[in-house]
Formats: C-alpha cells, structure tokens, sequence
C-alpha cells in the first residue's frame, strides 16, 4: 500500500464563509453533552456490617426459600441438599450484607432529611456534613453516559445528579440515592 500527502500539499484557499458552513452542517459533531460535578456524600455499606442483625427466622426462610442453592450432585447424581448448618455462615453473610445495604441507605436518607426539616437558605451541604461528622467529596465531571462512583450505583447516582436544580432551594440537594453498595445525598 502506498500512502499519498498530495491532498495537504494541495492548493487551496479555505474562507471564513468555508469554516462556517462546513460547522453548521457538522453542528453535532462539536456539540458537548451535559455535564455535572457534584459534591457528595457516600454511605458505604460496609461501614454497617458491623450493625447488621441476623435473626434466626430470616436464616431459616431464606434456607427455604433458596433450597435449590444448596443442592449438590453426588455419587451416581444423585442430588443432595447441603444441611442448614452447613451453609449457615454463608446465609447469615448475604443477610447480613443486604441488611448492610438498608443500614447506609436509611443513614443517607436521614442525613438528606436535614436539608428537607430545614429549609434555610444559609444552610449548606458542607455544613451540614461537617455537623454529621461526614466527609465530603466533590465528583469529577462526568456525563449522563458516565458516572464517578461504583459501577452498581451509577445509574441512580447520574439520575440524581441530572435531576438536581443548581442555585437556591430544596432542589439543590438530592433525596438518598440507594446505590446497592453505596448510597448517596449530593
């Protein structure tokens, strides 16, 4: 294959009328899409692992409701289902991760609460956090199609994002996202 430069050695004259028209036909090519940086709070679920409660009966409807989980092949296929005491450890930690889960997310909507009982115009995210003991994070700037956070919880947290109203008011700040893994107030 033989690559040619002959077109940019080319003579040519390109007016200001050329530039113009050639935009305006091409108009969606340089067009940016919305953009958002916000600033946030993230409730981690992890960090309320250390709260979540098990209770006996959820162990137990969980096992039965999930049986088919726990069935094994043995010899010759014969199907077996593990014992409860068996897979015990390993149901009480989904449960005790999804109550996780409910815990920071109950923790986000309470803390967006503040911003709902008090509508003062003086009071600000930061603020706020900072009387929670909370840290603040400002995201980078992202795109309905992009988001700063966990993949789980991208979707909610850009749609939040997008449905805040910037300047003054109750919708400058966001009800608790519930991301799964993390929950949010921006």
């Amino acid at each position: 294959a033989v690559a040619s430069n002959t077109f940019a050695a080319a003579d040519m004259t390109v007016t200001d009328e050329d530039v113009r028209a050639f935009y305006d036909r091409n108009a969606e090519t340089y067009r940016q899409p919305d953009q958002r940086q916000v600033v946030y709070v993230a409730f981690k679920a992890k960090d309320y692992l250390d709260k979540a409660t098990v209770e006996e009966e959820e162990i137990l409807d969980f096992y039965d409701a999930n049986l088919a989980r726990f069935v094994v092949k043995g010899t010759n296929d014969v199907e077996t289902t593990k014992p409860l005491e068996e897979v015990r450890a390993e149901i009480e930690d989904e449960l005790a991760a999804a109550d996780s889960k409910l815990l920071a997310y109950r923790a986000a909507a309470e803390f967006s609460d503040v911003f709902y009982t008090n509508r003062s115009e003086s009071l600000t995210f930061e603020a706020a956090a900072v009387a929670a003991g909370l840290s603040v994070v400002t995201s980078r700037v992202f795109t309905a199609t992009s988001s700063p956070v966990v993949a789980e919880a991208a979707p909610a947290f850009v749609e939040a994002a997008f449905a805040l109203e910037p300047g003054s008011g109750i919708g400058r700040f966001s009800e608790a996202v519930n991301g799964g893994v993390e929950s949010y107030v921006m």
